[in-house]
């Protein structure tokens, strides 16, 4: 090996602060700091806002025909599931809220793995509901017929 990796300092410094610089770079948050618009939100999210515009779901109406969301009481991830999924309700069925608490076998399949959300007898998400994955599955579905018979429209 070289005599000077040995006994210059100024290199390895300078190596060590150059280091330093990339990692700080390579490891910033892209939607924070000074990638933002002048009133301070970010670029990135105004992009995403863009991505996923209800113009993409395609029509309003039911993707699927019965919707269950397993919960618990006390559960924060359960609330939040919750929320997300009333913000498309115009894509989704009526939620049937279950609580597993009262059912020894629902406790025993979905002990501490709860919200589960299961979307026509199959389960879709669980622990923790996506947004991006739920908007895609409603994009991929098409709407099916919401009228009943004897419905006078």
């Amino acid at each position: 090996m070289p005599r000077s990796w040995y006994i210059d300092r100024t290199l390895w410094v300078a190596g060590g602060l150059i280091s330093l610089g990339a990692g700080w770079y390579l490891l910033r948050d892209p939607e924070h700091g000074s990638s933002g618009d002048r009133d301070g939100a970010p670029r990135r999210a105004t992009a995403r806002a863009a991505e996923f515009s209800v113009e993409k779901l395609g029509p309003p109406g039911f993707r699927f025909s019965h919707l269950v969301l397993y919960t618990r009481t006390g559960c924060h991830l359960c609330d939040e599931a919750q929320a997300l999924l009333n913000r498309y309700s115009a894509f989704l069925p009526p939620i049937e809220a279950v609580d597993i608490d009262g059912d020894p076998e629902l406790i025993g399949r979905f002990s501490t793995c709860v919200p589960v959300v299961e979307l026509d007898g199959k389960v879709r998400f669980r622990g923790r509901v996506n947004e991006v994955l739920l908007r895609r599955l409603i994009a991929a579905t098409s709407p099916r017929d919401t009228t009943r018979p004897g419905d006078v429209l």
